[in-house]
């Protein structure tokens, strides 16, 4: 089966749509399809192929990746995507270039398949934003409503966002996709113990209990650092490791000196994935503070390197959370801090037994039974 992935982003693992995109990509092709990953890149002037993916012109767009197709990249994606005549079209985007996708699909006749990875662009308001930037908000949504509107086939990736599209009035006709992360980094027995001791002194970890939080919803995480600089003093021997991307470094550090943080938590900066499994594994526990519907990935990859993972109960990862055996769904900052204490004091015979049974809750998500699943429910669209 001859497969093109559609998407806003790729080549930044750190945006769970890039992530999830590229493992399945490699899974489809380690089954035998043929998957090429199509996706807009500013300032580029003609189409360039990398491996599997193949980048076109783009523009800047208020969305995570931050791009969206331009028209001259509509016209060469339109050319790439007519030699390559896909079985079928998988859109990861509610930008301009989902649009252009599913016009293509539908005049084409080609399945299509729609993946709801974020509702950011179908928040309404801004009525108090300056005119050009109200008017871009405006065309923003009014392109994401056309493109849940015109698609045949919808699916998310967690209970909970399937429940947030259909509340707005969106019909999501296809169970929950798949998802995976690549088992060769994000597991327990890999990682380099140079790479480690590395990790630890440039965040002053020695002698610490580590727990890592994820910094991904920035609304979520505020609440919480203000709440753990009450939970946790400067004699505690725990440190908060927080797994920053880069986009929002001077608001965490501002914060974490008015909080008083400052010798308590670090920020990472960017990763790599080798580096960022290290940081898991280094970790009594990983703190999900987010109640967004989205599913983040992060949790699986923690729980893989056999590190417990605390999930707020109403976020869309709490679904692979299984309670006892590879961490806790919470729902108040005490329940969580217990939580954190409880795991903190474990060491010798008994964590590497915990480590053991966490990992193997997650082990079957590998990007071949994504892809095994995926390809079922191709098959199903054909």
């Amino acid at each position: 089966m001859k497969i093109a992935l559609i998407t806003d982003s790729f080549f930044s693992y750190d945006i769970d749509p890039a992530a999830h995109v590229g493992i399945l990509a490699e899974g489809l092709g380690r089954i035998g399809h043929k998957a090429i990953v199509l996706v807009p890149e500013e300032e580029l002037r003609e189409p360039i192929t990398e491996g599997r993916a193949i980048r076109f012109s783009g523009k800047a767009y208020p969305n995570e990746a931050g791009v969206q197709l331009s028209r001259k990249g509509m016209r060469q994606m339109e050319e790439k995507l007519l030699a390559f005549q896909p079985d079928l079209i998988h859109i990861h985007s509610l930008s301009e270039t989902g649009a252009f996708a599913l016009h293509f699909s539908q005049e084409q006749q080609i399945p299509a398949l729609l993946t709801v990875h974020s509702i950011e662009e179908l928040k309404k308001g801004g009525g108090s934003l300056p005119g050009a930037m109200f008017w871009k908000k405006r065309k923003r949504l009014q392109t994401a409503e056309a493109i849940l509107e015109n698609a045949v086939n919808i699916t998310c990736l967690s209970h909970a966002m399937t429940q947030a599209v259909k509340q707005l009035g969106y019909r999501v006709n296809q169970p929950v996709f798949p998802s995976a992360i690549d088992t060769e980094i994000f597991n327990h027995s890999a990682g380099d113990s140079s790479l480690k001791r590395s990790l630890s002194q440039s965040f002053s970890l020695q002698g610490k209990t580590t727990v890592v939080c994820s910094s991904q919803d920035a609304d979520s995480l505020f609440p919480f650092l203000e709440e753990w600089s009450h939970a946790f003093s400067d004699a505690d021997p725990i440190r908060l490791l927080i797994i920053d991307h880069g986009n929002q470094s001077d608001e965490l550090l501002s914060m974490l000196h008015t909080l008083g943080l400052s010798k308590r938590a670090s920020l990472t900066g960017r990763l790599s994935r080798e580096e960022k499994a290290a940081c898991f594994q280094l970790s009594s526990c990983f703190i999900l503070c987010s109640r967004s519907e989205r599913f983040q990935l992060e949790a699986i990859e923690a729980a893989a390197c056999g590190t417990p993972i605390l999930v707020q109960a109403q976020s869309g990862t709490a679904q692979i959370v299984d309670s006892g055996k590879n961490g806790f769904l919470w729902d108040s900052y005490r329940d969580l801090f217990e939580l954190v204490k409880k795991f903190s004091k474990l060491t010798g015979p008994g964590k590497e037994a915990l480590t053991r049974l966490v990992s193997g809750t997650v082990r079957t998500l590998t990007p071949q039974n994504q892809a095994r699943a995926a390809e079922a429910l191709y098959h199903t669209m054909l």
